[in-house]
């Protein structure tokens, strides 16, 4: 897949599939704020780990380039 930023925030997702990150191999950014989501079992997703070291990755590339702005650090936008 070449998706690499979604942004459902907002939605009334109440959560993803199971193998939904497993697919999506380059998606580095992901948005989920307002859904009624539980953060710890979004995190327990096959492939989340992948997501977040390439989501770490996309960070680490901005912060090294100087890149202004502000960097949400927060796990999809959800608390």
């Amino acid at each position: 897949s070449k998706l690499q930023h979604l942004d459902a925030a907002d939605n009334q997702i109440p959560a993803l599939p199971d193998n939904f990150l497993l697919g999506l191999t380059a998606l580095s950014e992901l948005w989920l704020k307002g859904n009624p989501m539980d953060r710890l079992k979004l995190q327990e997703l096959p492939g989340f780990d992948s997501f977040l070291e390439r989501r770490k990755q996309r960070l680490d590339a901005k912060i090294e380039a100087n890149v202004v702005g502000r960097v949400d650090l927060t796990v999809c936008g959800l608390d």
